[in-house]
């Protein structure tokens, strides 16, 4: 009885293992077996199975795009490569797809709506990898030649997110000439814009009183806003300042931003579009946060769950600069736009 028991459960053991292998190879056999009507199916293949989520099969279909000259699609494949929420993470193969998609594409005339904005953010994220180094591959930190990057694509691709890089840079004096005023004044028009890494960099400068005026208000408010704008990479250290900032806040400050958020909102926040969600994670789970006392941090909408709620959408806006020329305003404790009407502390 005890023999038989043994069997049975080494049976199971191998019926188990061989379903992990199964299970283990069966995206490579997917992949094996994808086939495309022509390079820009495979492109469309390829973007369709990015926003789902699924890397692996994606990866040869961009890879067949890529030997047709398909403009996104290297830009796309190291997006995948670079993403850390994946099984397909490779830093060294995004560092040379972003290298070699910039080189190719740096010249591109910043009024080609199509194509401009792509060379932008892939330009921006190839003077991360710069500024912080790959050592794998040897690449040292270069912070001024990353300055480089992201001064090129933030002026003549009109790059988000490379404006915010620099600002960053600009506040500290770290690979470009310190100039805490136009650090502050681009931290105030992004967030204006409703960039969410912005909102919730200057709700952090505002919690802590650096370079500005302490005002938790104005931090709680701006960092909701952030929440709500986050892009899914960006979530985990915009819901640390959060939680910094929920859980020493004083329920005075927490009801009193109750009542202004919804008007910040309105002004403050963009509308969001699927094709704005530049990394969607595989590991979409948002933990549950608790204060050092115990109490539970209070969870906000995402981006992600703002996508599907129509109703909520259509109360976003964008926040368009024109002739934007430094003006104190309560966002920041910094500048504004003087076509904006401030907001009363």
């Amino acid at each position: 009885m005890h023999s038989r028991s043994k069997i049975y459960r080494n049976n199971e053991l191998r019926a188990l293992a061989a379903l992990s292998i199964y299970i283990a190879v069966l995206p490579i056999a997917v992949r094996s077996s994808t086939s495309f009507k022509d390079p820009y199916d495979a492109m469309q293949q390829g973007v369709s199975l990015y926003r789902s989520g699924d890397f692996q099969i994606a990866i040869p279909a961009f890879e067949y795009a890529i030997k047709h000259d398909i403009f996104p699609a290297r830009y796309y494949l190291a997006l995948i490569y670079s993403s850390n929420s994946s099984t397909t993470t490779n830093h060294s193969k995004a560092f040379h797809l972003f290298h070699k998609f910039v080189k190719d594409h740096a010249d591109t005339d910043p009024a080609d709506y199509r194509k401009a904005p792509t060379v932008g953010r892939a330009m921006t994220r190839f003077a991360r990898y710069i500024r912080d180094g790959l050592p794998e591959i040897g690449l040292r930190a270069d912070v001024v030649r990353a300055a480089e990057y992201f001064h090129h694509s933030a002026t003549f691709f009109n790059d988000e997110d490379a404006q915010f890089e620099l600002a960053k840079l600009q506040l500290t004096d770290d690979g470009v000439h310190q100039s805490k005023h136009y650090a502050l004044y681009w931290f105030s028009v992004l967030a204006q814009k409703g960039h969410a890494s912005a909102q919730a960099f200057l709700a952090d400068l505002n919690w802590r009183g650096v370079y500005m005026k302490r005002n938790p208000t104005r931090a709680l408010i701006l960092i909701e806003l952030a929440i709500e704008n986050a892009a899914q990479e960006d979530r985990l250290w915009i819901e640390d300042i959060y939680q910094n900032i929920f859980c020493g806040a004083a329920e005075e400050t927490k009801t009193k931003v109750g009542e202004m958020v919804a008007v910040w909102r309105a002004k403050f926040s963009r509308v969001i579009q699927q094709e704005q969600l530049d990394i969607p994670s595989l590991l979409n789970f948002e933990p549950k946060r608790t204060c050092a006392d115990g109490r539970s941090v209070h969870q906000l909408s995402t981006r992600e769950s703002i996508l599907t709620n129509n109703t909520k959408t259509k109360d976003l806006q964008v926040i368009h600069q024109t002739n934007v020329h430094p003006k104190y305003d309560t966002i920041d404790g910094g500048y504004h736009n003087s076509n904006e009407q401030t907001l009363s502390e």
